[in-house]
């Protein structure tokens, strides 16, 4: 157990909307005092803004109004909550850089120490002129960094020291993982929660649906009209609207395999993975951002490259033994406690303590 409380504004979207960034911030609070950590939350959230899908565009107006509102709001937890330490998420574009390059300076005006916790892979969506620019600016500004991958360490250690820099990944709660796990004899069912858009490589699965018949498909998520339109004419897959945590966990122990072929630019570390894997499910995923590292050892057979349908035949294929199912859901579940809250949360507590030294 932490000795000593530390104090924080954290800086993020919380739901509504729940997107991959307020998902964690949700969970991040709810459990943070168990750690020691006093939490003061600064809400970046729009109200009414939807996560992926057709209606997800937002006006220069509003942005406007949600950045001086953000930035008030900043100036008064520290102020009111006494808090040593500012925590930022930054879903990884150049527009937030700028807006959190404000935040900094107004945390440090007040004696806040903070870190920028960068919640996509950097390498990717931080790769244009203008976003190395504020990425210099932003490392040289704050008091530390997080990142979720290694990709993202390496690509951020180009602009900042390693003395800034940390990995902590995602996690989920310790109450969410299954004791044993549960494989069917037949492969029937396949999954997947997230955007049901084009960039999280819908448009894979539901090419490989069409293929194949024999299986069904579920895609959990806001759709794009895009993929709306190619699932209306896929007579074995379903689209579900956002579903509570208890749904979706029950539509996990339900499937068989859950695919994860994203190639979305924002992509850092993956809560839907994780989720899969604490509930014992097989999982197929691109290579891209923190996916490989996540699925561990059995990664050479069952992460494929971008929009490759002939590596996604052979990871099913791999799968479609039972002996093999049963041995990647039980390695899954035991590899998924890396990312256990018990586990990651002390991560989050030793960086602070060491950035507030």
């Amino acid at each position: 157990m932490n000795d000593k409380t530390i104090r924080i504004t954290l800086v993020c979207p919380y739901p509504p909307p729940v997107g991959g960034i307020a998902l964690w911030a949700s969970r991040f609070m709810s459990i943070c005092q168990n750690y020691n950590i006093s939490c003061s939350l600064v809400n970046t959230a729009y109200s009414n803004q939807v996560i992926f899908g057709d209606k997800n565009h937002i006006t220069l107006f509003k942005q406007y109004k949600r950045c001086k509102r953000i930035w008030n709001d900043v100036k008064s937890s520290i102020q009111t909550n006494k808090t040593s330490l500012t925590h930022i998420c930054i879903p990884g574009s150049p527009l937030s850089i700028l807006r959190e390059i404000k935040t900094i300076k107004i945390s440090k005006k007040f004696n806040s120490k903070t870190i920028v916790h960068f919640r996509s892979d950097i390498s990717q969506s931080l790769t244009s002129k203008i976003s190395i620019i504020l990425l210099k600016r932003i490392s040289k500004l704050c008091d530390g960094m997080m990142l979720l991958n290694e990709r993202s360490y390496i690509y951020a250690n180009r602009f900042c020291s390693k003395e800034k820099l940390a990995i902590i990944p995602n996690f989920i709660l310790d109450s969410d993982f299954i004791k044993n796990s549960h494989v069917n004899k037949t492969l029937r069912k396949f999954i997947y929660v997230g955007g049901a858009v084009k960039e999280k490589g819908c448009n894979l699965i539901l090419d490989y649906a069409k293929l194949h018949p024999e299986y069904s498909f579920t895609l959990v998520g806001n759709s794009s009209t895009e993929i709306l339109n190619q699932i209306n004419q896929t007579s074995n897959v379903t689209l579900l609207s956002n579903k509570s945590k208890d749904e979706i966990i029950k539509l996990l122990r339900e499937s068989d395999i859950f695919l994860f072929l994203s190639k979305y630019k924002k992509e850092g570390f993956s809560n839907a993975v994780i989720e899969a894997m604490s509930n014992g499910l097989p999982c197929i995923v691109t290579k891209w951002a923190s996916n490989e590292y996540q699925i561990g050892e059995y990664s050479n057979i069952l992460s494929i490259r971008i929009d490759n349908i002939n590596d996604l035949e052979k990871a099913v294929s791999y799968l479609s033994s039972l002996t093999n199912r049963k041995i990647i859901s039980e390695y899954n579940l035991n590899r998924s406690k890396l990312f256990s809250a018990s586990v990651v949360m002390n991560q989050y507590y030793n960086f602070y303590s060491k950035v507030l030294k």
